[in-house]
């Protein structure tokens, strides 16, 4: 399982047991840290150290980039950079997200843990994104073909790309257990008052569309019924 501790699950070890990778740094910055720290791997035993790398400015294309780093900042990041980035969070003991899931995947790619700890924030790099959730998913020790997108994890790849292609839709998948199988609501603390609620349920019929035939040598979306509404509740 893993520590809640932020700095204690990022500074452990250069090769620590998550397969994460940790700088310390004294600023703002600890994404533009973690993103160079996963474009110049160091493998020393104070490789947390800033001095060790090249400064982000640098080394990184900042216009327009404030730090700390917002999460729908980081696609202005990524097309300034030509690199695609996925952001992973904690929440309890399990690794959820994708927070940030890339657009378009580019050749260099970097996922990345988002933590916070008080009124601290942090960024990590993930060397392996596997480890990290190895032990949340299976008990079983073979080699798991793991969906970045929904952190799924298939027996071999050939499964986990017909998933890719037709079943991802980029949301972490838990799965319920005989020995935990009902659904609770804990964060009492987020509930809003509110003067009235209305739940509305809607039933319709689908009437078929007739349209014609879209090319088939371009990507299409195809309408092929409408929802009439006949009741509700």
């Amino acid at each position: 399982m893993l520590n809640r501790d932020s700095e204690s699950l990022l500074f452990a070890n250069v090769v620590n047991p998550f397969g994460l990778f940790g700088v310390k740094n004294s600023d703002d910055a600890c994404f533009a840290w973690a993103v160079v720290s996963a474009l110049y791997p160091i493998e020393c035993p104070n490789s947390y150290r800033t001095s060790l790398y090249p400064h982000y400015t640098t080394v990184l294309q900042l216009e327009g980039v404030k730090f700390p780093m917002k999460q729908l900042d980081i696609r202005v990041f990524e097309e300034l950079n030509n690199l695609s980035i996925n952001v992973y969070g904690l929440e309890g003991n399990s690794i959820i997200g994708p927070l940030h899931f890339t657009s378009f995947r580019k050749e260099i790619h970097v996922n990345l843990l988002y933590l916070e700890d008080g009124e601290k924030t942090y960024y990590s790099w993930i060397r392996n994104l596997s480890r990290l959730v190895s032990s949340q998913l299976s008990k079983h020790e073979k080699r798991k073909y793991l969906c970045d997108g929904c952190l799924l994890y298939f027996s071999c790849q050939s499964k986990l790309d017909e998933h890719l292609e037709q079943d991802c839709n980029k949301i972490r998948t838990i799965l319920p257990t005989p020995d935990n199988n009902i659904l609770k609501f804990l964060n009492y603390n987020k509930q809003m008052r509110v003067p009235f609620i209305i739940y509305a349920d809607f039933e319709s019929v689908l009437k078929p569309i007739s349209t014609c035939s879209p090319n088939p040598a371009d990507s299409y979306i195809k309408t092929i019924h409408q929802h009439l509404a006949h009741s509700f509740a």
